[in-house]
């Protein structure tokens, strides 16, 4: 028994990075599939990305977040385009695939995940909120021949939590991530991202960028 402790013990930061690894290809592998889903609707709408963050009947209805998006977007993706529902979320963070995300306010919204760029509904709150070292015009594409400054569409999450730049938050019954990376919870900042560009590639941002981005961006949409 002791032997076994001790290969245990020997083993577990090697397992650790292995699951650890396995993760971030899978996160890797969703973003990749919501840029392909995401270009897909798109040639079958006018050039347009989905606008999720628009409600589909009420024009003026707008969720103002890029990780939110009305739940008729989400069906839709599901059930035409063949997005499952893990592709919102990251393995790397689990806590954000809860039911009560996934069917936010009785099912009106899904929070997600992943952080997505191309709603035009949206574009008018970037243009004003992104500093202009960042800006172009448009920052962002929401038709797939736009050619924006940004070439980001999908990323995963990361937000401040209550206005500061921090990733993490105690909440009753655990911690609640504000970032899909976030491995060392004695740091404000993951170690990691994903950024899924429109060519179809996906780019793995450090924490160092990412911080970079947080200080100098007035947005709670960051990537």
């Amino acid at each position: 028994m002791a032997l076994i402790s001790i290969l245990v013990s020997l083993l577990s930061p090697t397992l650790r990075k292995f699951s650890r690894h396995a993760h971030e290809v899978n996160c890797s592998v969703g973003v990749r599939n919501l840029i392909n889903v995401s270009h897909a609707y798109a040639e079958d709408s006018d050039g347009y990305f989905p606008d999720m963050q628009q409600h589909p009947k009420n024009k003026k209805d707008v969720v103002g977040v890029a990780f939110f998006a009305f739940r008729y977007w989400a069906d839709l993706l599901e059930q035409d385009y063949g997005v499952s529902r893990e592709n919102w979320y990251s393995p790397s963070n689990p806590n954000w695939s809860f039911e009560m995300f996934y069917q936010y306010n009785s099912g009106v919204y899904m929070v997600m995940g992943r952080t997505y760029y191309g709603a035009k509904a949206l574009r008018g709150l970037f243009e004003s909120t992104i500093l202009p070292t960042f800006k172009g015009s448009p920052t962002f594409a929401t038709r797939a021949i736009d050619l924006p400054a940004q070439k980001v569409l999908w990323t995963d999450i990361n937000r401040k939590l209550s206005g500061t730049d921090l990733f993490v938050n105690p909440i009753s019954g655990g911690i609640k991530n504000g970032a899909n990376h976030l491995y060392d919870l004695n740091n404000n900042w993951p170690e990691l991202s994903h950024n899924g560009k429109l060519d179809g590639s996906v780019e793995v941002v450090f924490g160092e960028e990412i911080k970079v981005r947080f200080k100098n961006i007035n947005s709670i949409n960051h990537w």
